[in-house]
């Protein structure tokens, strides 16, 4: 059984983790995460290892170090602009005051 480990070695293992993201490094990821991982996002979207470990490398997330700024993905783009077509979907401009009665509705 391994030892209990330490909150900074928790973080030390998660910075790892982070720059392989960011450096779509998929050996380093491949050895940092456990095989049996199951990540659910916010959006109750639910990928596996394999799963997580290739949308972190082919683009699907794009990362810059020490920076949150959502960065637009071409591949992921792609896969949207190929899904519009498919659906037949023009895609529009949201107001916040639209987002806000959207939301206010469904209460």
């Amino acid at each position: 059984m391994t030892a209990p480990r330490t909150v900074a070695e928790l973080e030390a293992i998660d910075d790892r983790r982070a720059a392989a993201a960011i450096a779509k490094d998929r050996a380093t990821l491949e050895a940092l995460i456990a095989d049996d991982l199951r990540y659910t996002h916010s959006s109750a979207i639910v990928e596996d290892k394999a799963t997580y470990i290739d949308r972190a490398c082919t683009g699907w997330y794009d990362y810059k170090a020490g920076d949150r700024t959502a960065y637009p993905s071409e591949t992921v783009e792609a896969m949207l602009v190929e899904e519009r077509k498919r659906l037949g979907v023009t895609p529009r401009q949201v107001s916040d005051e639209e987002i806000v009665n959207r939301l206010l509705l469904a209460m």
